[in-house]
């Protein structure tokens, strides 16, 4: 992995980056440049605290506004159709908007299989 400071990254648009210096809890892991550890982000999440917050964002009228945004973008709408047909994650794709929807390769492939 690539050693780079958090300077460095937000100047290339990076999302994560790499000290190769451990973190206040002594983590040697990547970073993200808006939130730190990753190593901690993930105990804190899987904590009884960390849950019961992202419970109570979920409930709130922040959460419920941006699950619903999510549902509505490209993104979301793919997401929830490779749900629903038991399809792989995304890079196994290729994207095509086709009215307002993102029709993926595993269709297009059956559909050619059917004709």
């Amino acid at each position: 992995m690539k050693i780079i400071t958090r300077k460095e990254a937000l100047a290339q648009g990076l999302k994560r980056y790499f000290t190769g210096k451990p973190c206040k809890r002594g983590h040697v892991a990547e970073r993200s440049t808006s939130a730190g550890c990753y190593t901690c982000r993930k105990a804190y999440r899987q904590s009884e605290e960390g849950k019961a917050a992202s419970k109570a964002y979920m409930q709130s009228e922040k959460g419920k506004a941006a699950r619903k945004a999510y549902a509505q973008s490209e993104e979301g709408t793919a997401r929830a159709l490779r749900k629903t047909l038991g399809l792989a994650p995304p890079s196994e794709y290729i994207e095509a908007v086709h009215a307002g929807r993102l029709i993926k390769r595993e269709l297009i492939k059956l559909k050619e299989q059917n004709l």
